[in-house]
């Protein structure tokens, strides 16, 4: 019923606590669909050690492509009908596939939408468990709604999270959506593209996720210009997606753009490098263009009046430095 795809890149520290995860679940008729994105340490060969726990486990090579080739080429491959993904630094609990099983085969959903908890590694703050950090708030939710009323209720509640790692999905609901290639921030466009086509949403508070909080992750390595590039990448598909799509899926999809814009220019502030602010802001002014006046509130305002802010900020700085200058 399920295919699990757990993309691999040098995460031999890791992957024996994900891969144990999985050979615990209490119900083991799962596929496995492990993707070695080119790996240079040992992750495979600790890999090949957990292959005879498992009944259903395909291993497929590629190289090096980032994490959304390699989830791309995981779902080429997936062969049941619902697919979760697992990042192969973090785990699932025990009951995860017999919960997810269960409410499937009761209630026939395209996509069920699940809680996390979050733990620190050891290397980060003491392994210390910190609770669930992704609480879906299911009371909302009290019976199946469409992928649509999910997004709008959510957005407004500030309980919408996009990371794929969070649900099962119908295969067959993707269509033509994959992840973007070679982005960060990948799951910002993948996650909505979905939700508007999903005919029925399940949302339950269990979390079935257990996030690993680590040094050198993509959620806490330093940001930087492919932060600004993802956002803004994840922006231009959204719009063209709104644009393809009728009310209410276009307005949710414009908001998402518009925050992603907001975002790519937050983070360009955070530069001391002009140019950078500058470019990032001219690209996102472009693409604000494309949207309705609606669509973008206060975000898109900000990015307007930006350069007066940014003007502030740097007049700031270079007053700080003309005055720690030696005399």
């Amino acid at each position: 019923m399920i295919s699990i795809i757990v993309p691999v890149y040098n995460v031999e520290p890791y992957i024996d606590d994900c891969l144990a995860s999985i050979a615990r679940q209490s119900r083991s008729d799962f596929e496995l669909i492990i993707v070695n994105d080119g790996s240079t340490d040992r992750s495979m060969e600790r890999v090949n050690h957990w292959l005879g726990k498992f009944t259903n486990a395909h291993i497929i090579q590629q190289p090096n492509g980032g994490l959304s080739s390699a989830r791309n080429t995981g779902l080429k491959v997936a062969s049941k009908e619902f697919v979760v993904f697992l990042d192969s630094d973090d785990e699932l609990t025990p009951d995860a596939i017999e919960t997810l099983c269960a409410i499937i085969e009761n209630q026939q959903p395209d996509m069920v939408l699940f809680s996390a908890s979050v733990f620190r590694d050891s290397a980060y703050a003491g392994n210390q468990h910190i609770g669930v950090s992704y609480s879906r708030n299911a009371r909302e939710f009290s019976k199946l709604v469409t992928g649509i009323e999910y997004l709008q209720r959510a957005i407004a509640n500030k309980r919408y999270f996009p990371s794929v790692c969070l649900y099962a999905f119908r295969k067959k609901l993707l269509g033509n959506v994959r992840f973007i290639d070679r982005i960060l921030h990948e799951d910002n466009h993948f996650t909505p593209a979905l939700l508007v086509r999903a005919k029925s949403v399940t949302v339950i508070d269990a979390p079935l996720y257990k996030r690993r909080l680590r040094v050198g992750s993509i959620m806490t390595a330093r940001r930087g210009q492919a932060n600004i590039d993802g956002y803004l990448r994840v922006a231009e598909e959204l719009i063209a997606l709104a644009k393809a799509n009728q009310e209410p899926a276009s307005r949710l999809l414009f908001q998402l753009a518009s925050l992603n814009l907001f975002r790519a220019v937050r983070e360009a502030i955070r530069f001391t490098n002009r140019n950078i602010y500058a470019a990032t802001r001219a690209r996102a002014v472009g693409l604000a263009r494309s949207l309705p006046n609606k669509s973008g509130g206060w975000r898109l305002r900000l990015i307007m009046v930006a350069p007066i802010i940014y003007r502030t900020w740097d007049a700031i700085c270079h007053h700080s430095k003309e005055l720690n200058k030696p005399l």
